[in-house]
């Protein structure tokens, strides 16, 4: 992957995250990116600090977390990483 591939990358996964959340009602006015940062840090276990890097599209997490993140959030891997429409469920 070139750097830019991967930033690219990173920002849609963290535009993706944000949506999910919101669908599943983790949305939060206060906050700038518009979810609750300690929600997610709370239903995955997860430090804040990690949290606030996956939906600042600084980070992504490994497949391991990525599959927990998206069964709590109710949506694919896939979707979740790549936009697969079609793993939408």
């Amino acid at each position: 992957w070139s750097t830019m591939e991967k930033v690219d990358l990173t920002k849609q996964f963290a535009y993706r995250l944000r949506d999910a959340m919101i669908t599943a009602g983790f949305n939060s006015k206060r906050s700038i990116s518009g979810v609750c940062i300690h929600k997610l840090a709370e239903m995955t276990g997860y430090s804040v600090q990690i949290c606030r890097k996956y939906l600042r599209g600084e980070a992504i997490p490994e497949p391991v977390k990525l599959a927990e993140i998206a069964a709590k959030l109710q949506v694919s891997p896939g979707w979740l990483l790549f936009g697969d429409s079609h793993n939408h469920n």
